[in-house]
């Protein structure tokens, strides 16, 4: 959501959290806050076409296959509408083992992923005007 709203957001990684909103009816409703459920957001769009609102370069999602608050059906097909939405190559996916976790080498992903999206490129050299 922040990087939706800020352009200041460069790139970012979403850890177990994406889905459809389809998805999320009625089993898994209850098991989300707020943020899941904001009034008038799914007017907006899925969630991962919220994604289209960032400026952002680049963003990693990874999903848990066995998150027991996110349906694995609902997982693939937001991985499958990312990929179409931002076929420019600025989304990657990854899918884990393992439930609703940040584990160490899901951590170890995020942060390579970071470093190298958020290094700067190398700036190019100012011409030179004659005086």
């Amino acid at each position: 959501m922040l990087a939706a709203l800020s352009p200041a957001i460069r790139s970012y990684v979403v850890t177990a959290m994406m889905t459809t909103f389809e998805s999320l009816f009625p089993s898994y409703l209850d098991a989300h806050s707020w943020l899941l459920q904001t009034p008038g957001l799914a007017r907006l769009g899925e969630w991962p076409e919220l994604t289209g609102l960032s400026e952002a370069g680049q963003f990693l999602v990874q999903y848990g296959l066995e998150d027991p608050l996110f349906p694995a059906d609902g997982m693939r097909d937001a991985n499958r509408m990312l990929d179409d939405l931002h076929a420019t190559g600025r989304y990657k996916g990854s899918f884990w083992p393992g439930g609703h976790e940040f584990t160490v080498p899901m951590q170890a992903e995020a942060f390579a992923f970071l470093r190298e999206s958020l290094t700067p490129a190398a700036l190019p050299t100012p011409e030179r005007f004659p005086q």
